[in-house]
């Protein structure tokens, strides 16, 4: 589970300026250079599990769940529902329909256009479920022929 005992506030240690916010040494937020603030995937994980119901996200479709957790943008026809109250070039976390956490990702479409546009990248994804390739286990060494 997540606790919210060791949040920190990382800043530039040149300008002052936040940088992100951290939890245990994971980043939740990360401050892009316009000033916003945007969810990690840890960060969106924490969301979902602090305010469940309550965080404008994106359903993904079941056909494509797996190339989105795995890092593949999110294309418009395969989006099953947008909050209406996302915009354009927001971070959102994007679920299954089971609300399964499978990415973030930065809207390119209007709520409203996604799924109705038959062609198109509706979300960039920005962070993803999979693990990193340090995590998965090494494959099997081939027989050498000598």
């Amino acid at each position: 589970g997540w606790t919210t005992s060791r949040l920190k506030v990382v800043r530039s240690r040149r300008t002052l300026r936040v940088r992100g916010i951290e939890a245990d040494g994971r980043p939740l937020w990360v401050v892009g250079n316009d000033g916003q603030a945007h969810p990690t995937f840890g960060g969106a994980d924490w969301l979902l599990a602090s305010a469940p119901g309550l965080v404008p996200r994106v359903t993904v479709h079941p056909e494509a769940a797996g190339f989105v957790a795995s890092g593949r943008s999110l294309f418009s026809k395969f989006v099953v529902r947008a909050d209406p109250s996302l915009r354009i070039e927001m971070t959102a976390p994007l679920v299954d329909p089971s609300e399964r956490l499978l990415a973030v990702g930065r809207l390119l479409l209007a709520p409203e256009e996604m799924g109705r546009m038959a062609r198109g990248v509706a979300v960039r994804v920005t962070g993803h479920a999979r693990s990193p390739p340090e995590l998965e286990p090494e494959p099997e060494p081939l027989p050498r022929a000598d």
